[in-house]
């Protein structure tokens, strides 16, 4: 098994910005500078678009932190990209890698709050089978090869379709933000882990420290059976 060095990242508190009502905005753009200034890795910011609680949109805050630091890796921990639709969340995110310029890594998944579905309409059963068709079409967007002019790109799926659809401008980071799949360990899920991401983004609430071990083995397993890359693939959790 592949032992690699460990950083450590923060999360943005954008729950409790609301919850508690004591966090103002210069309170959070100040602990993401802070978390700058004392080395942290990274800093990331999970998704909700209705919950128990108040929940500030995980994409603009990514913007607010990242015109306000300079070399924190920035990212989310996961963006529900089946709710918000893959052509929208590929748009954002290459925003964010631009006004960053270049710091963001993708935290991607499909979520587990029913009603995040419930409020878009859309079925809480078929969220994998879209999430992996949501990946097929980012993936499509992103590894668009043209730098000098715009291109386009059509899909035909079985929940998104479009055709003549382009990204630009480009990420900075080529050809796209690193992509960290969400995935609590099970075989399917770590093999679609395995064929569409630079990294796993494994739950610290669902796996313990000896099931996390038995999952990335085999996790590299199954990337060494797609003939991909193990040396530079990462976890975060």
């Amino acid at each position: 098994m592949l032992m690699k060095s460990i950083a450590f990242g923060t999360h943005l508190p954008v729950m409790e910005f609301i919850r508690e009502q004591t966090t103002t905005k210069e309170e959070l753009i100040r602990y993401a500078q802070r978390s700058e200034e004392l080395g942290y890795d990274s800093l990331s910011v999970n998704d909700h678009l209705v919950f128990r609680t108040g929940w500030l949109d995980a994409i603009s805050s990514l913007s607010a932190v990242a015109a306000t630091t300079n070399k924190i890796k920035i990212g989310t921990s996961i963006l529900n990209i089946v709710i918000r639709n893959p052509v929208i969340c590929a748009k954002a995110l290459t925003s964010i890698d631009i006004l960053s310029s270049g710091r963001l890594f993708a935290g991607l998944g499909p979520g587990s709050y029913r009603g995040d579905y419930d409020a878009c309409g859309i079925p809480f059963e078929d969220r994998w089978k879209r999430f992996s068709e949501a990946l097929e079409v980012m993936h499509a967007l992103w590894n668009d090869e043209a730098e000098t002019k715009p291109s386009s790109v059509d899909y035909e799926g079985k929940y998104y379709k479009f055709k003549g659809v382009s990204i630009d401008p480009k990420p900075i980071q080529k050809p796209h933000p690193p992509i960290m799949i969400a995935s609590w360990g099970s075989e399917q899920g770590l093999r679609r882990v395995a064929k569409y991401g630079d990294g796993w983004m494994a739950s610290a609430y669902n796996i313990t420290p000896d099931k996390f071990r038995e999952k990335w083995r085999l996790l590299l397993t199954y990337r060494r059976e797609l003939n991909k890359d193990v040396k530079s693939f990462e976890t975060l959790s």
